[in-house]
């Protein structure tokens, strides 16, 4: 899959593994994004970093997302996109310029809503 597949849409990658338990909650949120607003032009794309891709199978299994959840077993992906830290989500515009980055730690809730408003407007652009 190439990100300028989704040119004209508003693209968010969402960097997971299997051992981040609050990725969780972020496949969670974004999902309910994607259903919420993929006709206003949201793409929600996972792609999933673990070095035991079986675990990460399985683990994306489980999860009730409604979006691609892709496999990064080289961590190619991950080194281009620089992600330091797990969840890590980067939103681009219609352009695809990276407008958004949202790396979580313990005020993850507070960054959800921020996240979501200012995804909103990139949208709403």
């Amino acid at each position: 899959m190439r990100f300028s597949e989704h040119r004209g849409e508003v693209v968010v990658v969402a960097f997971w593994s299997s051992r981040c338990n609050p990725c969780r909650d972020t496949l969670k949120e974004l999902s309910a994004l994607q259903t919420q607003w993929s006709t206003a032009g949201l793409t929600v794309l996972g792609v999933n970093v673990d070095d035991d891709m079986a675990a990460a199978r399985q683990f994306a299994q489980t999860q009730p997302v409604s979006f691609p959840m892709l496999l990064d077993p080289t961590k190619s992906v991950a080194r281009a996109w620089r992600v330091e830290a797990l969840p890590y989500i980067v939103a681009a515009d219609r352009d695809g310029r990276v407008r958004l980055i949202r790396a979580d730690d313990q005020s993850r809730a507070a960054k959800a809503k921020d996240f979501s408003s200012r995804l909103r407007r990139l949208l709403d652009e």
